[in-house]
């Protein structure tokens, strides 16, 4: 699909609610947008008050070929040197991955500082956009920065694609803290959603005994 197009079919998936709020709709670079095995999805873009509207962001998809998890300036740091980016970049490679090449986005497009102070009803609102993504990158994994509930990308989908009982469960020898996963049918195809920690309160090398746990999804079948 043409970006031009997808430009235009993003815009008219979403709302003027979301459209119109501080915020964007992909932290990855353009190019990503193709057949990959992992979609990253974290909550909701940090930060308040931005200067650039979830609409705006849309416009310049089709230009944008940086990738914030790798370049952007994220507070008082060196571009890419945020430890969010710093972890992120480490556990992808550990999966066996470049994050330049990986699609990554949030659930919820417009900012906000605190995850618990966003509007969980956006994530319904959204979802539309992703699913455009999703038709674009068929990835095998949607794997998802966080797994709480009911805030989190893992979160969101386990309500909407799954049930309770078929969710999987793993805890790290190493810390104690542990993932989730469970497979479902999204847009036809088998994917397997795997939560993970929230990398910026918990670093992943303190779980890496989880790693080739978290990779198991790359045969989702």
């Amino acid at each position: 699909m043409a970006t031009v197009e997808i430009t235009d079919q993003l815009l008219a998936t979403l709302p003027p609610e979301i459209r119109k709020m501080p915020g964007g709709v992909l932290q990855s670079s353009v190019d990503t947008l193709r057949d990959t095995d992992i979609y990253i999805l974290g909550y909701n873009p940090g930060g308040e008050g931005g200067s650039v509207t979830v609409e705006q962001s849309i416009k310049k998809l089709p230009s944008q070929h940086s990738n914030a998890y790798l370049s952007g300036v994220w507070g008082n740091n060196p571009p890419g040197e945020h430890y969010f980016q710093r972890r992120l970049r480490d556990l992808t490679q550990a999966l066996g991955y470049e994050l330049k090449d990986l699609p990554g986005s949030n659930l919820i497009f417009p900012q906000s500082r605190q995850a618990h102070l966003t509007d969980h009803h956006y994530a319904e609102l959204c979802w539309p956009a992703h699913e455009l993504f999703l038709d674009m990158i068929r990835p095998k994994i949607i794997l998802s920065i966080g797994n709480g509930e009911p805030k989190s990308a893992f979160g969101y989908l386990r309500i909407k694609y799954s049930r309770p009982k078929e969710v999987e469960r793993i805890q790290s020898k190493l810390s104690g803290w542990g993932c989730k996963r469970f497979t479902a049918e999204i847009k036809g195809r088998p994917t397997r959603v795997v939560g993970i920690p929230h990398i910026s309160r918990y670093n992943p090398e303190r779980y890496h005994d989880l790693f080739d746990w978290i990779k198991e999804g790359l045969d989702p079948t």
